[in-house]
């Protein structure tokens, strides 16, 4: 395999009066042609793991990945046949900068938002006028087969600027240990089925007027052929292969910016984006992989529209946004039948902030914010619809900045609704799953509170948060190997989050820590005790970079994750899985 993304790259920082990780991505060394999904797995407090599909998703305080947004130049790339969306595919190049907001996220971000929001920013933001041009090259290979490779231009033609390029990698196989088990056939060192093809492009650009008015594109397009590594620890795995992933993603956005007289800077933009995608799942009869039992293939569109202005004011500050988005998934199943499904969703919100005291940022400020979210799936394949649902959302914040530590206090509380996704209603997942459309949608209560400080050798931040979701959406066994989602009431989190980094002379020192106790409470089974999935009680990361002679810099760094639970479908069970330790050292 090619050798691991090991970094630490993300500052914590404060946004909107929410706790955040922000990276630029112009000054972080990383290999060629990686994911976004390598990224955050550098990054501290951001669990990610694939799932039985070969996919990879995140998770954050005790949320999901369903519960959490990913954006591309602020349209989100998570509304969807899964309201989700697969990192282990969205490729990390032409991404120049990645903000990820825990918790209290903004309500301008769109709808079915609870627990965060990490956005990847591929257009530029601002185009100097004597903007350099730029080409870079780059590859390397390792072990299983693996090499990698992505080239990336950037040029700067007077008020405008333009970025493109493209990546590919692959490779034959992950190694394993040779004292695991794998199933009948499967090379000795050699994890089954686990191959991986995968190819991306993307253009961007951004041409900015002498008075504020902008122009922005943003296209990228990435697919993937690969295996599902089979689970090991089930009589009954999933036997499959992803022939073709494939998606097209296309942000195109204009705005500008004005000066009130008398008042303060105002701006307005309207984005719209093209996302369309292609998915195959190709299901065997046996771990040979020769004989195909049935496919799946969904082809999915959506449309979405978003519109956010600004407007400075003598006693605060305005911000509005307007999103709406038609998702459309076509299924085809073999043995089966073809069936459409369709979900509508709509979100205003507007938030003010307010300083009580001095100038914005010098004193204690308060932000106030409220939302109005809807939802409805006016084509169901056949299948009964879900009522339209219509919920409010609102957030109220207080900043208070601390000059004594470089930083600021940031509290605050917020309550938002997510609706069901269509793969939650109506996907059975190749008869893995029992349908059940009659989902309510999910609640969370968010409270956080947390002290952002540093100075020149050091940056630091301490957040404790408390999240409420009521009528969580989780998987429960429904027999004979199958599943079925269903709302289990109050799931509850409570924990602590602790990021800090420092230069000690030459030596960088760098370390995460997060304790969370996450629960779930069921009123119709008081005397059943369920366990959340893959939420650790505490985690933990560790790093020391070196600079050596000239330009190479060596990295230790050593990870830890504490006990946690998932639901084995043949047990029909919560099983307990062990905590883990491991580390890795580079020189780059």
């Amino acid at each position: 395999m090619l050798r691991p993304l090991v970094a630490r790259v993300a500052v914590p920082d404060v946004l909107g009066s929410s706790s955040a990780l922000v990276v630029d991505l112009d000054s972080v060394p990383v290999p060629p042609a990686v994911s976004v999904a390598d990224m955050l797995r550098a990054m501290p407090v951001v669990r990610v793991r694939n799932n039985s599909r070969g996919e990879t998703h995140i998770s954050i305080r005790g949320s999901e990945s369903r519960q959490l947004s990913v954006t591309l130049d602020g349209i989100p790339l998570t509304i969807g046949w899964d309201n989700r969306t697969d990192l282990s595919v969205i490729p990390l190049t032409g991404v120049t900068r990645i903000e990820a907001v825990r918790g209290l996220s903004s309500l301008l971000a769109g709808p079915n938002v609870l627990g965060g929001v990490v956005g990847l920013g591929v257009t530029p933001t601002f185009v100097e006028p004597e903007a350099r041009s730029s080409f870079r090259a780059r590859g390397g290979a390792g072990t299983g087969g693996s090499v990698a490779a992505d080239v990336s231009l950037q040029r700067g033609l007077g008020q405008g600027r333009i970025h493109a390029g493209g990546g590919y990698r692959r490779w034959n196989y992950q190694p394993l240990a040779r004292s695991i088990e794998q199933p009948p056939g499967a090379a000795e060192g050699r994890r089954i089925n686990s191959d991986l093809r995968q190819w991306n492009a993307f253009l961007a650009g951004r041409v900015q007027g002498r008075s504020g008015q902008w122009v922005g594109l943003s296209s990228v397009a990435f697919g993937a052929e690969r295996g599902v590594a089979p689970e090991l620890h089930v009589l009954e795995p999933r036997l499959w292969r992803l022939p073709v992933t494939r998606r097209w993603v296309t942000v195109l956005g204009t705005g500008t910016e004005w000066q009130v007289p008398g008042g303060g800077p105002g701006s307005v933009s309207l984005r719209g984006a093209v996302d369309v995608g292609r998915k195959e799942i190709e299901e065997f009869e046996s771990s040979n992989y020769a004989v195909v039992r049935g496919r799946e293939i969904g082809e999915d569109r959506t449309l979405t529209l978003k519109a956010d202005a600004s407007q400075s004011l003598n006693w605060g500050h305005l911000d509005v946004s307007v999103t709406g988005a038609d998702t459309r998934h076509d299924e085809t199943l073999s043995p089966g039948s073809e069936s459409r499904y369709r979900q509508r969703l709509f979100s205003a919100a507007g938030e003010l902030a307010i300083p009580l005291s001095g100038t914005a940022g010098e004193g204690l400020a308060f932000l106030l914010g409220g939302s109005l979210d809807g939802s409805d799936t006016p084509e169901t394949g056949g299948l009964p619809s879900r009522e339209a649902i219509w919920d409010w959302g609102g957030k109220v914040a207080a900043t208070l900045p601390v000059p004594s530590v470089g930083g600021q206090v940031h509290a605050g509380a917020s309550r938002r609704t997510r609706a069901p996704s269509l793969r939650e209603l109506y996907s059975g997942a190749l008869g893995r799953f029992v349908v059940n459309p009659a989902l309510d949608p999910e609640t969370l209560l968010a409270t956080e509170i947390g002290l952002t400080g540093g100075g020149q050798a050091s940056q630091w931040q301490i957040v404790g948060f408390h999240h409420r979701l009521s009528d969580g959406i989780v998987r429960s066994s429904a027999g004979e190997g199958r599943f079925q989602r269903v709302n289990r009431d109050r799931v509850l989190s409570t924990g602590l989050e602790l990021i800090g980094g420092v230069r000690w002379g030459r030596v960088l020192l760098d370390a995460d820590l997060t304790w969370q106790d996450v629960g779930i409470e069921d009123p119709a089974f008081p005397a059943e005790e369920r366990r959340p999935e893959y939420q650790p009680t505490l985690a933990a990361n560790l790093e020391v970079g070196v600079p050596l002679p000239g330009t190479v810099l060596s990295r230790l760094r050593v990870s830890y994750v504490g006990r946690q639970y998932c639901v084995h479908p043949d047990l029909e069970r919560d099983v307990r899985l062990d905590e883990a330790a491991w580390g890795g050292f580079e020189l780059n």
